[in-house]
């Protein structure tokens, strides 16, 4: 059974990836900038998506270590992108 919550995550869609690759961790986080987007230089994600430190559009896993341990926890290998884009745009 799932909790049910009001945690910023909880509205809208989620999508759910894995990067991988030398240096993953520090590249995926420069691309990301900050947690808090008011301190995230223009033109990363956070910064042009984030709202708060609580609702910054993105996680990114801290260490190498902490990405093993949260892959596994979202199932990265399951494709549910193309049902996804189907709902959005319809199937073709």
């Amino acid at each position: 059974m799932h909790a049910r919550t009001n945690h910023p995550a909880r509205h809208g869609k989620i999508h759910r990836a894995g990067y991988e690759g030398v240096e993953a961790v520090r590249k995926i986080r420069d691309v990301l900038g900050p947690t808090d987007p008011s301190k995230a230089p223009p033109g990363s994600i956070r910064r042009e998506f984030g709202q708060t430190i609580m609702v910054n559009a993105a996680h990114a896993s801290d260490s190498e270590e902490n990405a093993k341990r949260e892959l596994a926890i979202i199932r990265v290998g399951e494709n549910n992108f193309r049902k996804s884009v189907e709902e959005f745009y319809g199937k073709s």
